[in-house]
């Protein structure tokens, strides 16, 4: 008896722990994307930059208090485009394979290289933002700010 209290009184202050957890994600979250918002519309509230002008101008100068990402817009339009157009095939072609025709040993192998393609992407992610970390202190260790 005394050992299924302890187990409920343990369970308990986990799933208290993981809420807690969760409420400091959601609010970190929340506080981030506040943050942002209030950041980014002071141009639009403050200076009266149009919205219109900011979606369709071609040109990025916020020292001339000229922000355009027009072309920012396209090109992130057209890196979906293409990354659908190329991964979308072969992902559905490598699943078709691995499920209708690959033999067991072979569908290991081939899921074992997918998964690790996959985890790949996201370890480069992080390499790639710690580089980036790296390189923002040091310009701003020679620039002096």
């Amino acid at each position: 008896m005394e050992a299924i209290k302890r187990k409920k009184l343990r369970e308990r202050i986990i799933e208290n722990f993981f809420l807690i957890c969760a409420c400091v994600a959601v609010i970190s979250l929340l506080a981030i994307t506040f943050f942002v918002f209030y950041n980014g519309l002071a141009p639009f509230v403050s200076n009266s930059y149009s919205l219109w002008s900011f979606l369709t101008g071609v040109e990025w100068r916020p020292g001339s208090n000229l922000y355009g990402i027009f072309y920012m817009i396209v090109g992130s339009v057209l890196a979906t485009f293409g990354a659908i157009v190329i991964g979308v095939p072969v992902a559905i072609l490598t699943a078709v394979f691995i499920a209708e025709m690959a033999g067991s040993q072979a569908g290991k192998v081939i899921r074992f290289a997918v998964e690790l393609l996959y985890s790949t992407g996201v370890v480069l992610f992080v390499f790639i933002m710690i580089i980036n970390l790296i390189v923002n202190r040091i310009v701003k260790a020679k620039v002096g700010r």
